[in-house]
């Protein structure tokens, strides 16, 4: 406890002599302030009392402790003035401070007794007082000596200190009201008094110790003024500390705010409430074409067109008349802004609203969309002529490209579609297939172009003629279609409203067409198919309405047809024949009959081949019926090879007999047949592998196949001519007979019409084209051979106007080789 006492001493006194809070003349004091500040910590130097007691003899104190002592003596009898204590106490402690004063006496003479042990002298007073107090086993005492004080003089003492205590204990008590000087005065004054009345040295002393005790009040109310000064300025320092952090904060936020600002792409533009420019970053210079410096300070108006600037301040004046926190106003689009050279540029605009310093401030990214305008334009160009492009697409793929009506695709599109409705809402509807007559012959003869035309009128004509909303496409050719919906759910009256629109169509197709200066005539056969009263596909739908089409040609043209149930029939028998007609070849089923030609002396000069099938069930089937469905099935063009083979083996076997050598083969070529690219190399084979003689094989072509690409058959026709085959001109008369291909064509004979022969001799008009023909023949050099001869009137009316060649009942019915050679005298 003593050594932290002292510590603690030592601590105070540097403290009190690094501060220096007095004047030179009181830094002699510093040494009784530091024991006046024991003097108020007595119970802590009890111990120490202990330790080193009065009472004890053995040593004797040097100097340095006695001084020690005496202060310490000091220190206590300031408190008991202070403290007005027990009078005993105050005169043991006077009593001991004369005992000490007595041996400082006695020390300074030299004399006495003296301890070995010494503090070292060159060591600051309180580490020789700490030292002093570590060594426990030195006391001072001397009992042989006699008392150095009487009563007497301890009641003087006493007396003389009890006159000074009042004026003391005043100047102690009001020192915290008193200045420094006055207060130092008051004390010297009292101590000039001491002086003068003689007072003891323990008076002195006592006043020393309460200028002491002075010092120490006054020096911890120092202490504590600059403690509270101290604090308040660590708090002072800590707050400008934090001011500073914030201020450094601050600056490196709007030093990085004022980074991204001026590093962004966009201008970035702020207005105060005034609508004043407080922000003009880089970007915005760049932008604008305006440095920052002409920029602050000036309002948006400098930066918009001038169309625009009195609906600018209005909008930002209602924005900030609203209330609340921050918030933006959005992106706003289709704006316009003005560049220091005039020029005007679109822009697209973020707006927002926020406080600065307690006042509102608004805050503009504005960003230069010239290039997405650019760009956007042209993509607007370019799926502008992407949709046109499409829209050409869907037009070449699904609409005619000559008539501009929808195509066989759209049509096979659509129809799936108005089946599946038709029959849902219990609703009747009809297709109309439309087919022009005899148009292959007018396309060919007056050419593609005047063809064209001509559908494209029949085209109009038909959308024209036809209910509101009806579907019309052209499936191919001449061939177009129109699709009723809406029909009324009796089948009756569906019909009736049909048979209307079909005769409205025949009546618009029939007008006069006039291309290029000349006048066509043409007409259409219609084949009508009524659906949505029974589940129906369309290819079926379409083969019913072909089906009743072709049934209308067959019985004159220019006419319509309704697909019923005899004609169901029709075609199922016609399915059945076609499946038949098929394994013909394979069963050997067919046969070839020969008809004999004759000169006018009735001698035979050639046959016509003429194809015969015999079906195991059917029996001998009419070439009537199975020619025409092998035509419409493309059998014929495996019907058509045999054909010429078979009977150019007949004519090889002719040629080793003398009596047949001389004999023609007549041949017919179907149109389908003819103008197959491998025609020619069909004859061609079956000539060589036979090993006929190819000046014996005639080839009969009808009118109709001539109306189409004459060109390529006059080449095919030239092919063979020079091989030697012959060439005749079957029917002639009543297809669209044309000088202009009997000029153009290698032919060799014209036959004349069953049909014209049977009206002899009694039909005018039969015997005038009779006439005629025989006439053109032998003016073309023509050979003219007349076919269906079956009386002898007729045979004499041939042969007076010239014909030489005659086939006909009359000479022979067709018959099996083996027949036409027994009757002819043959082997």
């Amino acid at each position: 406890m003593t050594q932290g006492l002292f510590a603690r001493l030592r601590r105070v006194g540097r403290a009190a002599t690094a501060r220096r809070f007095w004047q030179p003349a009181l830094s002699a004091l510093v040494v009784v302030l530091v024991l006046g500040i024991g003097g108020l910590q007595y119970n802590q130097w009890k111990r120490f009392e202990a330790t080193v007691s009065l009472s004890r003899a053995g040593v004797e104190w040097d100097l340095f402790q006695l001084q020690a002592e005496r202060y310490k003596m000091i220190a206590k009898l300031n408190e008991a003035l202070l403290t007005r204590g027990d009078p005993a106490v105050m005169d043991e402690v006077l009593l001991r401070y004369e005992v000490i004063i007595s041996r400082l006496e006695i020390m300074r003479a030299g004399s006495g007794p003296r301890e070995e042990f010494r503090a070292p002298r060159n060591r600051p007073l309180f580490e020789r007082m700490e030292a002093f107090a570590q060594a426990g086993d030195t006391y001072f005492h001397d009992r042989d000596r006699p008392p150095l004080y009487d009563e007497a003089r301890l009641r003087d003492l006493r007396r003389a200190l009890e006159d000074m205590a009042a004026p003391l204990q005043e100047v102690v008590l009001n020192i915290n009201t008193l200045q420094n000087e006055e207060a130092l005065a008051r004390v010297q004054q009292l101590r000039e008094q001491a002086v003068l009345s003689g007072a003891s040295s323990l008076a002195l002393a006592a006043l020393v110790g309460a200028l002491g005790l002075l010092a120490l009040r006054q020096l911890r109310t120092t202490r504590q003024k600059n403690a509270e000064l101290m604090a308040v300025q660590a708090q002072l320092q800590d707050a400008l500390d934090r001011a500073e952090a914030s201020n450094t904060a601050l600056r490196e936020s709007e030093q990085r705010l004022t980074g991204l600002i001026d590093t962004a792409k966009d201008a970035i533009i702020s207005i105060d409430q005034s609508q004043r420019i407080i922000v003009f970053n880089s970007a915005a210079e760049a932008m604008f074409g305006r440095t920052t410096e002409d920029m602050l300070g000036e309002t948006l108006d400098v930066l918009l067109p001038l169309s625009t600037r009195p609906g600018h301040a209005g909008f930002v004046a209602r924005f900030g008349e609203l209330s609340g926190a921050p918030r933006a106003m959005g992106t706003l689009s289709g704006l316009t802004a003005l560049r220091a050279n005039g020029e005007v540029f679109p822009i697209e605009a973020s707006i927002s609203a926020f406080d600065a310093a307690g006042r509102k401030a608004f805050l503009v990214i504005i960003r230069d969309i010239t290039e997405r305008e650019r760009a956007f334009r042209a993509l607007q160009a370019s799926e502008a002529s992407l949709r046109e492009a499409q829209g050409k697409v869907q037009q070449l793929a699904y609409f005619d490209s000559l008539t501009q009506v929808p195509n066989r695709t759209h049509y096979v599109t659509e129809i799936v579609g108005i089946l599946d409705r038709a029959l849902e809402h219990r609703r009747l509807g009809a297709v109309i297939l439309i087919d022009l007559d005899n148009f292959k012959a007018i396309n060919d003869n007056w050419g593609h172009r005047s063809g064209d035309r001509l559908l494209i009128e029949f085209a109009r004509r038909i959308v024209e003629h036809v209910p509101e909303g009806t579907f019309v496409a052209r499936l191919g050719g001449d061939e177009f279609i129109a699709v009723l919906t809406g029909l009324s759910a009796d089948v009756a009256a569906a019909s009736a409203d049909v048979r209307d629109t079909c005769r409205h169509l025949l009546q618009a197709l029939q007008a006069p067409c006039v291309i290029d200066g000349r006048e066509h005539a043409c007409s259409a056969s219609m084949g009508v198919a009524l659906f949505g009263d029974a589940p129906l596909n369309a290819d079926d739908l379409l083969s019913r309405a072909d089906s009743a089409m072709y049934q209308a040609k067959a019985d004159g043209r220019n006419d319509f047809r309704f697909f019923d149930q005899q004609l169901q029939a029709h075609l199922v028998s016609q399915a059945e024949l076609e499946a038949d007609l098929r394994q013909s070849i394979t069963r050997e089923e067919l046969s070839l009959h020969l008809q004999a030609q004759v000169d006018a002396r009735g001698v035979m000069v050639g046959v016509e081949a003429l194809l015969r099938w015999n079906h195991p069930t059917r029996g001998s089937v009419s070439p009537a019926q199975f020619i025409a469905v092998a035509e419409s099935s493309g059998y014929i063009l495996r019907l058509g090879p045999w054909v010429l083979r078979k009977a150019c083996d007949i004519l090889a076997s002719w040629s080793r007999d003398d009596a047949t050598a001389a004999l023609t083969m007549a041949v017919n070529v179907s149109a389908r047949q003819f103008h197959h690219p491998d025609f020619v190399n069909q004859v061609v084979d079956a000539l060589r592998q036979s090993g006929a003689n190819p000046t014996r094989l005639k080839l009969e072509l009808t009118e109709s196949m001539l109306a189409r690409d004459l060109g390529v058959i006059a080449q095919k026709m030239a092919t063979l001519k020079a091989l030697g085959v012959t060439f005749s001109l079957d029917d002639f008369g009543t297809g669209y007979s044309s000088l202009a291909y009997l000029q153009r064509l290698p032919l060799d004979q014209l036959k004349i019409d069953r049909g014209f022969v049977h009206g002899l001799p009694d039909g005018a008009s039969e015997s005038a084209i009779v006439r005629t023909v025989i006439a053109l023949g032998r003016q073309l050099g023509f050979e003219v051979i007349a076919e269906g001869v079956e009386t002898a009137d007729q045979l004499a009316f041939l042969r007076q106007h010239g014909c030489e060649r005659f086939q006909g009942y009359l000479f022979g019915r067709p018959m099996p080789l083996n027949e036409l050679l027994a009757v002819c005298g043959h082997s």
